[in-house]
């Protein structure tokens, strides 16, 4: 006998009963549109960016705050080497462990964020998990700023307080990749269940869709960050006189700098950069707090496992038991022996990803360099960046318009964006340093990177696994991708060859996604749920639904099922 998912589908959908005003639920509005009485005097496209804020760019403003901060780092190192080249120049007062620390010890907490948070966010809720990064991430903002404030004097605590500092702050962003993916996408599951019940009601009711859509405007904001940060240098380089040096200040002592800084220029551009960071992510710690709601789907899967753990005996007598008992196992080791090719699969290719996305992004005026040659100041490389950020931004808003497209989808975007990385950072590696066309070559391949792998390997977790162990599987993923950064922060202060690392890196990771990465535009998540459960039940045969379609599985689970 088999069960089909509409069989076993009120295992997963709440009933009418569960849910209070479900149908009419929205999202909470943090800056309400005008209304139709103050039309006239506001604009169609103002009141359609209020709508798309309140949807999508508000829960993606952890995501803007924490990209804004930690990718600063890789535009202030040349910064900070004018200011204090004892450290980053002649490394008198300053070992190299610690100048790599600064990049090392992001990373390290954005592991273990990811890892810790996403893991306890099965538990706690998103809610919870989204205010406790938010709060971690602003503290450790606020310390930035003020450690820059009070120990400028002292290069050696300075620097080593920031490295502890951005460990911390790390640990936030950490948790925010997992919570804010999984949030997007169940806010996307909920949604498409409610127009499939106006559909019941209402013939002409049109069902919506657009999870991937919906799940990628919320990491644009990731970009949005990127690109604010270094528009900010590029103006405040600009207020300050600092556009072409300032022949009365500080030296750029390193050999790929001729030109003069003022001081105290440089330093109020470092220090409104964690200011201002600072502000945003208190602003989304306090806002989270007052306005974020539980996720509807996650509180639904918690009720409906709750009640999956009593059993009627005799009709009258309830007895606990837990589905882990049925299979023999810990919900971990049920979750390895389900879907271990698939957090394999997430993980290395987040891995290489990473290893060449962070490795572009915490060493970007090194990478400019590279590419652009030694002889620019700084606000031309500041402005290489911009353009670069731009066009990255461009990417992350054009993947949210067609990563739905049936013709497109995931899988197909990933491979690729994949495979257009890495042949453009390879010829870039060919071209000599200074040429036009390796400039605008590594500038074309930020557009394919955030329309394609950087878009995707944070979007297919939250489809892969179901919804108790979304959040954790996605930590796990994400926490692989860091580790690709981490090789990339540390390797890549000691190698002359990073752009063609990056290019071998995108292709190693174009070959895993092939095998390991399912497809799942057309699948209502749902469906993972249900089969969820019903391995959990140890009746993981049983299952004949839309999860197990060959067209909703990777290239290595339709291998071995025709094996």
């Amino acid at each position: 006998m088999t069960t089909s998912a509409n069989e076993d589908y009120s295992a997963q959908v709440p009933s009418d009963a569960e849910k209070i005003g479900a149908n009419d639920r929205k999202e909470p509005l943090l800056i309400e549109p005008r209304d139709s009485s103050a039309a006239n005097s506001h604009s169609i496209a103002w009141n359609f960016f209020l709508s798309w804020y309140s949807q999508h760019g508000w829960h993606g403003m952890g995501l803007m705050g924490e990209s804004f901060l930690l990718f600063s780092v890789g535009i202030l190192k040349p910064f900070w080497t004018a200011l204090y080249p004892e450290c980053f120049t002649t490394r008198e007062v300053c070992s190299d462990i610690l100048i790599s620390s600064l990049t090392s010890c992001a990373i390290l907490g954005i592991m273990v964020g990811m890892v810790a948070i996403g893991y306890m966010a099965n538990y706690m809720g998103r809610r919870k998990g989204s205010v406790l990064t938010a709060s971690i991430m602003s503290s450790g903002a606020v310390l930035l700023f003020l450690n820059s404030m009070f120990f400028i004097n002292n290069p050696t605590i300075l620097f080593t307080n920031t490295s502890i500092l951005l460990f911390i702050f790390g640990i936030g962003v950490g948790g925010e990749y997992p919570l804010s993916a999984a949030g997007a996408s169940e806010r996307a599951m909920s949604s498409l269940q409610r127009s499939i019940e106006n559909m019941s009601v209402n013939t002409n009711a049109r069902v919506e869709n657009g999870r991937g859509m919906k799940i990628q405007l919320v990491f644009s904001m990731q970009g949005v960050g990127i690109f604010l940060n270094t528009f900010l240098i590029v103006i405040l380089l600009l207020v300050t006189g600092q556009k072409d040096g300032n022949s009365g200040g500080a030296q750029l002592e390193d050999d790929n700098y001729q030109s003069f800084y003022s001081s105290a220029a440089l330093t109020f551009i470092w220090h409104a950069t964690y200011l201002i960071s600072a502000m945003i992510l208190s602003y989304v710690a306090i806002s989270r707090y007052m306005h974020l709601e539980e996720s509807e789907v996650w509180s639904n899967d918690c009720n409906k496992r709750n009640l999956a753990h009593f059993e009627v005996n005799d009709g009258n007598n309830l007895s606990k038991s837990t589905d882990a008992e049925a299979t023999g196992g810990s919900l971990i080791s049920l979750l390895f022996r389900n879907y271990w090719h698939r957090i394999v699969g997430a993980s290395l290719t987040w891995m290489l990803w990473d290893l060449s996305f962070y490795g572009n992004k915490l060493f970007q005026a090194d990478f400019i360099m590279a590419v652009a040659g030694n002889n620019f100041t700084l606000f031309e490389i500041t402005g290489a960046a911009c353009l670069n950020a731009f066009v990255a931004l461009i990417g992350y808003f054009t993947a949210a318009f067609i990563i739905d497209r049936p013709e497109v989808g995931r899988l197909r975007m990933q491979l690729y964006g994949l495979a257009s990385v890495g042949i453009l950072l390879i010829l870039c590696s060919f071209l000599p340093s200074g040429n036009s066309l390796r400039l605008f070559l590594y500038v074309l391949s930020s557009f394919f990177s955030q329309c394609g792998p950087n878009a995707t390997t944070y979007i297919v977790p939250t489809e892969i696994f179901p919804t108790q162990v979304r959040t954790m599987c996605h930590g796990i993923a994400a926490a692989s991708g860091k580790l690709g950064a981490l090789v990339a922060a540390i390797y890549f202060n000691y190698s002359d060859h990073t752009l063609i690392i990056c290019g071998y890196s995108c292709l190693f990771a174009f070959i895993i996604s092939y095998i390991s990465i399912p497809e799942t535009s057309n699948l209502n998540l749902f469906e993972n749920d249900i089969k969820w459960h019903m391995i959990m039940k140890g009746k993981k045969d049983e299952y004949d639904g839309p999860a197990n379609y060959p067209e909703n599985c990777s290239y290595y689970e339709r291998m071995k099922t025709s094996g």
